[in-house]
């Protein structure tokens, strides 16, 4: 006995994916493959759930940059890349903005999609995420403070 499957001749093709998450207008749409590159994700992270990680980081982000932006705005400025200086040919501040969106996307992933188990090697491992985690989650931080030009830590005796 054979078996053979094959696809129903009138199934749709899958639409081609978008290899871009676009931004507002102000700032920069994200390209996916130079975000996943830079960040180094494999294949298991499929492109719904990078997608939905982007569009989570651009809300965030653009919400702490907001006020900001209307300042820029009201100067005249209409794109992050007009902004000087500029380093290899893109803006400093685009740079910060990419390293805050691409930090925030990797934390959000590796902390939604991580596989937990009661094994001590298991245990170890869910510390090791958590740790790269919050690495993460400040290198974000860092950059949005670094793009407002504040510092990064705020010390005070008490």
């Amino acid at each position: 006995m054979t078996f053979i499957a094959t696809e129903p001749a009138s199934a749709p093709n899958p639409p081609p994916e978008d290899t871009t998450v676009a931004n507002d207008g102000f700032f920069p749409d994200i390209d996916l493959p130079r975000l996943r590159d830079s960040v180094r994700l494999d294949g298991t992270v499929t492109i719904l759930r990078l997608r939905n990680a982007v569009v989570d980081a651009v809300i965030h982000v653009n919400d702490e940059l907001a006020g900001w932006k209307a300042d820029r705005l009201a100067a005249g400025v209409t794109s992050l890349d007009q902004l000087e200086p500029k380093i290899g040919g893109e803006a400093v501040q685009l740079h910060r903005y990419l390293a805050a969106i691409y930090r925030t996307v990797k934390a959000d992933l590796n902390e939604q999609f991580r596989n937990f188990d009661a094994t001590k090697s298991g245990v170890d491992e869910a510390d090791k995420l958590q740790q790269l985690v919050d690495d993460e989650r400040r290198a974000a931080k860092w950059a949005i403070r670094d793009f407002l030009g504040l510092p990064r830590a705020t010390v005070e005796l008490i």
